[in-house]
C-alpha cells in the first residue's frame, strides 16, 4: 500500500506554520514536501492522542 498524503486546508495551514516556525524555504519544493510529512505525522499523533483511553 503507497503512503500518499491527501493534501487539504488544514494540512495547509499546519505545514505553513511548520515552515515558519522552522525557517523552511518555501521555494525548495523538497523542504514543502517535508513540511506536509511532518503535519501529517502531527496530525495522526494529535488525533491518536484525543482517542487515547485512561484506565486508573
Amino acid at each position: 500500500m503507497a503512503n500518499v498524503i491527501i493534501k487539504n486546508d488544514d494540512r495547509a495551514r499546519c505545514a505553513e506554520k511548520i515552515m515558519e516556525q522552522y525557517g523552511v524555504d518555501k521555494r525548495d519544493p523538497a523542504m514543502r514536501e517535508a513540511a506536509y510529512a511532518t503535519a501529517a505525522i502531527q496530525d495522526e499523533a494529535i488525533k491518536k492522542a484525543e482517542t487515547r483511553r485512561y484506565y486508573g
